[in-house]
């Protein structure tokens, strides 16, 4: 993880499993119809076996007594992201909302996962995945409460749902830590957890095909959305990390260890969820733009990322 090399090489590996994917797509090898049905899979089945498995194996709150500052920390870089996003023109954030969700909520797990997992030793991925997971119950509301809210146009009158808020992960997540508090994890058979670990094991590959395959299924403009497209990208890749990293250098915390320090800025540098595209359509917002962006950031992420995990390095030593 110390050469740029090795950075480099981790994200390159991803975006060719991506491009790959996406290719398969946009040539019909696959249809873009299977693709929904297999990330549901994912975000209802795959992953939560692999959250459960990883909290009730890996969790312990005597050694973790600090465990409860990552789902601060999902809910503080939300925050710094949100008012990021809010700067600009106006006129041009009140007409293009989709701009808004874009800047400042990012692909917070089935990017920032296979990014590590080419990065890090088998033990310490497990470590980092424990703290993704606790990451994802501060941020993961957040992604459905601030895309719902900025996509929809401003005239819906709908309620509040809970349902909106409390995704599969994240109940997941919300289980299995209060299984670990209760001590009812002590009765729970390692046959269990074995099995889910088992399952859980195809998140990571199945998800990097999922978002290349989502990629390779947008409609894409370009020409017409260039603009936005680095706007966007500019907030998200560049401004957002660097104020990160700029807290990251005033909290002790925050660089206790290397895999709290790698998880943050992988978190802060990571391009928009694809998520919101799905949002998009959803809610009535312009798809062909945030599709645009979309594409456009994740492409650019190939030089952000590992340029601002190697400042992280040197500042943070």
């Amino acid at each position: 993880m110390n050469s740029i090399e090795t950075v480099l090489l981790a994200v390159v590996k991803i975006a060719i499993v991506v491009s790959i994917s996406g290719f398969l797509v946009r040539k019909r090898v696959v249809a873009i119809e299977t693709i929904r049905p297999l990330s549901s899979l994912v975000v209802t089945f795959f992953l939560p076996s692999l959250i459960l498995s990883n909290i009730l194996e890996k969790f312990d709150t005597s050694e973790s007594t600090d465990w409860w500052y990552m789902p601060l920390s999902g809910l503080g870089l939300c925050a710094i992201g949100l008012v990021v996003a809010l700067v600009g023109p106006p006129k041009v954030l009140k007409e293009r909302r989709e701009l808004i969700p874009a800047s400042f909520l990012q692909n917070a797990a089935f990017l920032v996962l296979p990014l590590a997992q080419s990065l890090l030793s088998d033990s310490d991925f497990d470590t980092f995945s424990l703290t993704v997971f606790l990451f994802l119950v501060g941020y993961n509301p957040m992604l459905w409460l601030f895309g719902k809210h900025f996509m929809r146009p401003r005239e819906s009158d709908e309620r509040f749902a809970w349902k909106n808020v409390l995704s599969t992960p994240l109940v997941s997540c919300l289980s299995a830590i209060f299984l670990v508090l209760t001590g009812i994890r002590n009765f729970i058979p390692d046959l269990a957890i074995e099995t889910l670990s088992f399952v859980g094991g195809a998140t990571v590959p199945v998800a990097t095909f999922i978002l290349g395959a989502t990629l390779g299924g947008m409609k894409i403009d370009f020409r017409k959305y260039w603009k936005d497209t680095l706007f966007v990208s500019f907030k998200k890749l560049i401004v957002v990390p660097a104020i990160a990293l700029l807290l990251m250098t005033l909290i002790p915390w925050t660089y206790s260890t290397p895999l709290i320090s790698l998880l943050l800025i992988l978190q802060a540098s990571s391009p928009p969820a694809t998520s919101l595209a799905i949002q998009c359509q959803a809610y009535g917002g312009n798809t062909e733009r945030i599709a645009s962006i979309l594409l456009g950031s994740y492409i650019l992420c190939i030089f952000t990322i590992p340029m601002w995990i190697l400042i992280m390095q040197k500042i943070l030593n």
